[in-house]
């Protein structure tokens, strides 16, 4: 609902022509990606916290006041189970993944100053929000920007992808440290560097918002 500036999570049932029948509130702006948590019951959210309108074209609005948070929500009652905010209010919470064990990841689109070099992925770790540093190579050459994050369904994997970096590949095991470059990756690994990468072509950065 973009005139109050209030994010909603719309409920259709397929049974009944994918008739509306319930409307979940997150009590925050900019829903960007929704996953099923594999417990089958948890909607995992990136709440981006940004707020647009239509009379602005991509303006962003609210850049000193945002709240972004990865949203935990029971999916048949609408009921928030988990919020976690950022350490930084400008850490834009929009793309989420969860491996097929039930670990939860989200990344970071920065909306600060370009020179500061914020976490641009976290995971939940014993019901705590832990933010992963890239090097500083990589983190600049990522232009706090991601702009897809992927877990394996089977190794212990994770991708992510920036339309200003070539795609990075790091064990979930250890987040901020990132695998060899694709010439060297194993099969699986390979395939879900070209998934990440799908996600993103390097020649249209509009597309990866």
């Amino acid at each position: 609902r973009y005139q109050p500036g209030e994010g909603i999570v719309a409920v259709y049932d397929a049974e009944q022509d994918y008739k509306r029948v319930d409307t979940f509130e997150l009590a925050g702006i900019g829903p960007h990606e929704l996953t099923l948590h594999p417990d089958g019951n948890t909607l995992v959210i990136g709440l981006g916290g940004i707020l647009t309108h239509p009379d602005y074209d991509r303006i962003k609005l609210n850049l000193d006041t945002m709240q972004p948070a990865l949203i935990l929500m029971d999916r048949r009652s609408g009921q928030i189970v988990g919020r976690f905010p950022p350490a930084h209010h400008q850490q834009s919470s929009r793309h989420v993944s969860v491996s097929t064990e039930g670990k939860v990841y989200v990344a970071y689109q920065y909306q600060g100053p370009l020179y500061e070099r914020p976490p641009l992925l976290a995971r939940i770790e014993d019901g705590q929000l832990r933010e992963y540093r890239f090097d500083p190579e990589t983190q600049a050459a990522l232009g706090n920007y991601i702009a897809s994050v992927v877990a394996h369904p089977e190794k212990d994997l994770i991708a992510a992808a920036s339309p200003w970096a070539a795609p990075l590949l790091s064990s979930a095991a250890r987040p901020g440290s990132w695998l060899p470059k694709p010439a060297s990756l194993t099969a699986p690994a390979f395939r879900l560097w070209q998934e990440a990468i799908s996600w993103c072509p390097r020649d249209r950065a509009d597309w990866c918002n």
